[in-house]
């Protein structure tokens, strides 16, 4: 194999092992080319406890130890999920930083899981500023190897919810197009009310990380990259904290509301009407949702994927879980509006770092009437909506 043959070369491989699992000529030529080292590889399963997930944390140290032999800089792709609960002002804003309190993050082993990986990124970071500062750059053992510069400047971006592309194409195993696509066989869709849909189009998103990651801000310009002596580049900030950055959509509108109002009385794209029995479906509370789609993937008519949501939609959906988020009783509704209220008034995350590094973040728009209906044709196609 002739390795610059292509743009792409991809390397089956073990990220968890040392050496990745590699051919030793496949390695040391790894070794010797990166610039930049991105992160994003990452089981998404909302099942799995936090002990699942040590392969990835392994994977992480090694890739950070290949960026520091390579004197390449590293990006760990991690989650919005992993400080969704960090309230750390009376604004409830979300800054541009490592949390170090666990409790900052959701009880899923997911998010968890994101939240462990930054704080391993953050040590190296820390690591690699300390050794700077004291003009070390010799040889220091990462894995038992020896690599040619000290530790490697780390940063973290993390991703908020992604959308479909252009076409409309989303990944079919995402829980909210899994969601949407139970109106299929249940025949309704649960009314989250006026949760804001501040979803990211996918491309727009890897957009953005290639921006802040190859030092391009999309204005034909290239910030300075970060030097050896532990210079920020341009929007990373002047402390000597780990850089972090937020790619996600910042709007709060449209709502999950005006998005089912849409799909259920329009049709296809170009907004022609098509037969009303293609797109019909109830709004119901989310409890009779979470009822009726048990309900159905029990009968084993569907055999949707949805079922290995089933049991987290159940428990974030049931009547006692809206009824105490109300305060009281309820017949569900009025625990949805409690639960819409929250959602609605949830945390804002700061992106002055992330958008003074990348234009794309500075030029984001709220999803437009387009982009969701193209979402809903390729959903009714992909999921038999139609048939």
């Amino acid at each position: 194999m002739h390795w610059l043959e292509g743009r792409i070369v991809c390397l089956p491989s073990e990220l968890d092992r040392p050496g990745f699992g590699l051919a030793p000529r496949f390695l040391e030529r790894l070794r010797e080319s990166p610039t930049v080292v991105i992160h994003s590889a990452w089981t998404v399963n909302f099942s799995l406890r936090i002990g699942s997930f040590g392969q990835h944390f392994a994977a992480t140290r090694n890739l950070i130890g290949l960026a520091a032999e390579g004197g390449a800089r590293f990006y760990f792709v991690s989650s919005t999920a992993a400080v969704i609960n960090n309230a750390s002002s009376s604004s409830g804003t979300i800054a541009e930083t490592v949390s170090v309190d666990p409790a900052d993050t959701t009880p899923l082993g997911y998010s968890k899981s994101k939240w462990v990986a930054e704080n391993i990124c953050a040590a190296a970071h820390e690591r690699y500023i300390s050794e700077a500062r004291a003009g070390e750059s010799g040889n220091h053992p990462v894995g038992g190897q020896e690599r040619k510069t000290g530790p490697p400047p780390v940063s973290i971006i993390r991703v908020g919810q992604l959308f479909a592309n252009h076409l409309g194409i989303w990944n079919e195993s995402e829980a909210y197009p899994l969601m949407l696509s139970t109106a299929s066989f249940t025949g309704c869709l649960p009314d989250l009310g006026d949760a804001p849909l501040n979803w990211l189009p996918v491309e727009l998103a890897a957009q953005a990380v290639m921006e802040i990651a190859l030092g391009r801000r999309g204005d034909d310009s290239v910030a300075p990259a970060q030097s050896s002596g532990g210079e920020s580049r341009e929007g990373d900030g002047d402390d000597d904290g780990i850089p972090v950055y937020h790619v996600l959509n910042p709007h709060r509108q449209p709502t999950w509301r005006e998005m089912l109002d849409l799909i259920s009385s329009s049709g296809d794209s170009d907004g022609r009407q098509q037969q009303q029995s293609a797109f019909s479906f109830e709004t119901v509370p989310p409890s009779v949702w979470a009822k009726r789609l048990e309900a159905s993937l029990n009968s084993g008519t569907s055999g949707h994927s949805s079922q290995g949501l089933l049991d987290l939609w159940k428990g974030k959906y049931s009547e006692d879980q809206q009824s105490s988020s109300s305060g009281g009783g309820g017949d569900g509704s009025d625990g949805a509006k409690a639960a819409t209220a929250a959602t609605k008034s949830g945390p804002v995350f700061e992106l002055e770092r992330t958008q003074a590094a990348s234009r794309t973040m500075r030029d984001i728009q709220p999803l437009d009437r387009t982009r969701i209906l193209l979402m809903w044709k390729w959903l009714q196609e992909s999921s038999g909506l139609c048939r």
